[in-house]
């Protein structure tokens, strides 16, 4: 493998394609389509912002907004930060490890496997499969 720098973007497919087709096991998958379910839009065809955003959107607004309550009340300072201080925890703990874990092909919805078919130009074979290509190395 050449650029094993963990912190640019620039791989080469074969690392990219390696991570599509991570086989993972059943609890494993629970898990990790849990975590993502905070990083996912609630509803991409909503007419309405609020349901196009991301719940992780959500829990920040409502950690801000309940360390602003917590301040006006002037509670002890510890406790002040902790909704906020939570809520940038989960968020830096989800950036970091769908960078350094990525998304396998099990674990995609069809609105990804569709942008995954159109970086291939595979955009009208639906059947395309990433486990069907031999990465040679």
């Amino acid at each position: 493998m050449k650029n094993l720098n963990f912190f640019s973007n620039k791989h080469d497919g074969a690392w990219f394609l390696r991570d599509l087709q991570k086989k993972r096991s059943k609890t494993s998958l629970k898990i990790r389509k849990l975590l993502l379910w905070f990083i996912r839009p609630i509803n991409r065809n909503s007419n309405y912002l609020v349901f196009r955003q991301e719940p992780i959107v959500h829990i920040m607004s409502i950690g801000i907004i309940g360390t602003i309550i917590l301040v006006l009340l002037d509670v002890d300072w510890l406790i002040e930060v902790l909704p906020f201080l939570l809520a940038f925890t989960l968020n830096g703990f989800l950036s970091f490890f769908f960078k350094w874990f990525p998304m396998g092909w099990e674990e995609m919805d069809d609105t990804e496997k569709q942008y995954i078919r159109k970086i291939y130009n595979k955009e009208d074979d639906l059947n395309w499969d990433p486990f069907k290509i031999k990465i040679i190395e």
